[in-house]
């Protein structure tokens, strides 16, 4: 359910004038290479569920990499998801996201030594104002939470070919913002297919 719930989450900002690389939910692949000495190595990289073998030697791996080419990186890390109560036929859940948001203030064009602050007020005004209704998911409504302190290195966990550490300072900015998304889900609204073949059920 979270990939479900981070879509619906990323896809109120996606319109915004600055995004450019984007992704729900990731989570943390890895796969082994060479590095420029020939030595293997194990690289670790935020990566979409559908990210494939072939994509990551194809370099799709560096898709959500902040580099100078790109205007922004913007993706979903799940904090989990929580149970919250039933009511008759109805399921309550609360899920939990830090959304990292890196910036490229020269290719934003914007004069300013910072610009997360105005991204993150653009953000907060494209959130739903009433509860809504995605799929078999209802009464949705998105909590923005808070701001993981700047000290912390969001991409400290990743590791890529280059250091990004000098994509972290002027002219570049960054922001990971905490969201809390209250859903519910009615037991009418879900149906489970049935993957087992007459030849598989044994009498």
């Amino acid at each position: 359910m979270t990939i479900d719930i981070g879509n619906i989450l990323i896809n109120q900002f996606v319109t915004l004038p600055w995004v450019d690389k984007y992704a729900g939910v990731v989570k943390i692949m890895s796969f082994s290479d060479k590095n420029k000495d020939g030595k293997q190595v194990i690289k670790k990289f935020p990566a979409v569920c559908t990210l494939t073998p072939q994509d990551c030697s194809e370099g799709r791996y560096l898709d959500l990499c902040p580099d100078s080419k790109k205007k922004s990186v913007m993706f979903l890390e799940d904090n989990g998801l929580r149970f919250v109560r039933q009511e008759g036929r109805h399921y309550s859940f609360k899920a939990s996201f830090n959304h990292v948001l890196w910036l490229n203030i020269p290719l934003l064009k914007v004069n300013e030594c910072s610009y997360s602050s105005l991204a993150t007020i653009g953000m907060l005004k494209k959130l739903p104002v009433t509860p809504f209704q995605s799929s078999i998911y209802q009464r949705i409504k998105i909590n923005y939470t808070g701001q993981v302190s700047s000290s912390i290195n969001p991409f400290a966990k990743y590791t890529f070919d280059e250091s990004i550490s000098q994509y972290l300072i002027f002219p570049y900015d960054y922001v990971v913002s905490t969201f809390e998304v209250d859903f519910m889900v009615s037991k009418d609204c879900i149906q489970i297919p049935d993957i087992l073949s007459d030849s598989c059920i044994t009498k």
